[in-house]
């Protein structure tokens, strides 16, 4: 098992991960939202040129892929968030007086939370960057 400052490294690590992903995924959302952004500007070029329905199509699809991505990538922020949260309220419990006469058990107990509920933060972070690179994949 981890040692708590093992796992409280982990945490900032995560947290500065987490806050790149919400900065990221959010400014990607407005940008692919925003009228006359370079995908929209795409998709509507291609409506109004002389190409086949087929490639309007196409870009209309990738665009709203891009963009279901993006909302994604937030979504895992938020849902990330919670677990981080978590943690933290975890390591506070661990800077306090221990509640228990075995000591050490419940500390275990603790770091072993805390290292449950990381773990799942870190999944969801990868998840979240994932739909992010996704995202800008999708108008490549």
């Amino acid at each position: 098992m981890q040692s708590e400052t093992e796992l409280r490294e982990h945490h900032a690590s995560l947290q500065q991960r987490a806050q790149r992903l919400a900065s990221q995924g959010q400014s990607r959302v407005d940008r692919l939202a925003a009228p006359g952004s370079t995908a929209s500007a795409t998709s509507a070029t291609s409506a109004t040129s002389p190409q086949e329905p087929d490639a309007t199509s196409h870009a209309s699809h990738a665009l709203q892929d891009a963009k279901d991505e993006a909302a994604a990538a937030v979504q895992c922020h938020r849902q990330s968030g919670l677990f981080l949260e978590t943690a933290n309220s975890l390591f506070e419990s661990l800077a306090a007086p221990s509640p228990s006469s075995d000591d050490d058990e419940w500390r275990e107990q603790l770091l072993f939370r805390a290292a449950e509920v990381l773990e799942t933060a870190a999944d969801l972070i990868d998840e979240g960057e994932t739909h992010l690179q996704r995202s800008i994949n999708a108008l490549d």
